[in-house]
C-alpha cells in the first residue's frame, strides 16, 4: 500500500499557526514531505519563512509545520498562509491536500488632536486635526472616533456644538474638525 499524505484540519492552531501533516500509516524510515506556501501573507514580512519540507519521523504518522507571525506595528487586514502538499515518488497526496492559517493583526490605531487654526469672533472659525498613526485600512472603514469637548467657551452660545465623532474613510489618517464661531456681539 502506498503512503498517503494529507492534512488534519482539526489540528490547526493559531498564533503561531500550525498545520499537521498526516500519513495514512507509519513508515519504517523518515518520510520527507514537500509542500508549497501561498496565500495573501508575505513570507519574511508577515510570518517567518517556512522550509518547504517537513519530516515525519520513522514509525510516526504526523508532523507539524508551524507558522510564526512576525509582530510589527502595521495595522493590516487578515492575511492567509496556504500550505499544499507536493506529490512525490515516496507517497501519494490525499484529501485535503492543502490547508489555511489566518494571521490577524493585533495592532491598534493611535489618535492625537492638534489645534491648527484659532477661532476669533466674529468671522474666523477654529479648526482641529485628529490624526491617526497610519491610514485606515478598508476592513476598518469607516473608523469612527468619539471625542469630548471642554474649555471656557460655551457650545451653542460661543460656537456651534460639535458632533463628538470624527469619521475616517479608508486611506485617511487625518480628519479636520471645524469649530464654527457664533458672533454674539458681546465683548469677552
Amino acid at each position: 500500500d502506498p503512503t498517503t499524505i494529507s492534512f488534519d484540519p482539526s489540528s490547526d492552531s493559531f498564533d503561531p499557526g500550525s498545520f499537521t501533516v498526516t500519513l495514512s500509516g507509519p513508515s519504517a524510515s523518515i518520510t520527507s514531505v514537500a509542500y508549497t506556501v501561498t496565500g495573501t501573507a508575505t513570507s519574511g514580512d508577515d510570518f517567518d519563512p517556512l522550509a518547504g519540507t517537513v519530516d515525519v519521523p520513522a514509525l510516526e504518522t504526523t508532523a507539524s509545520i508551524t507558522v510564526t507571525p512576525v509582530d510589527d506595528t502595521e495595522i493590516e487586514d487578515d492575511e492567509t498562509v496556504v500550505v499544499t502538499v507536493v506529490a512525490s515518488a515516496g507517497y501519494t497526496v490525499g484529501a485535503p491536500a492543502s490547508d489555511t492559517v489566518t494571521i490577524s493583526s493585533d495592532d491598534v490605531y493611535l489618535a492625537s488632536v492638534t489645534g491648527t487654526l484659532p477661532a476669533e469672533e466674529p468671522s474666523s472659525n477654529g479648526q482641529f486635526e485628529v490624526s491617526l498613526n497610519q491610514a485606515v485600512i478598508a476592513a476598518d472603514a469607516p473608523l469612527v472616533l468619539n471625542y469630548t469637548v471642554s474649555g471656557t467657551a460655551t457650545p451653542g452660545t460661543d460656537y456651534t456644538a460639535l458632533s463628538g465623532t470624527a469619521s475616517f474613510a479608508a486611506g485617511e489618517d487625518i480628519v479636520t474638525l471645524s469649530v464654527p464661531v457664533i458672533d454674539d456681539d458681546l465683548f469677552e
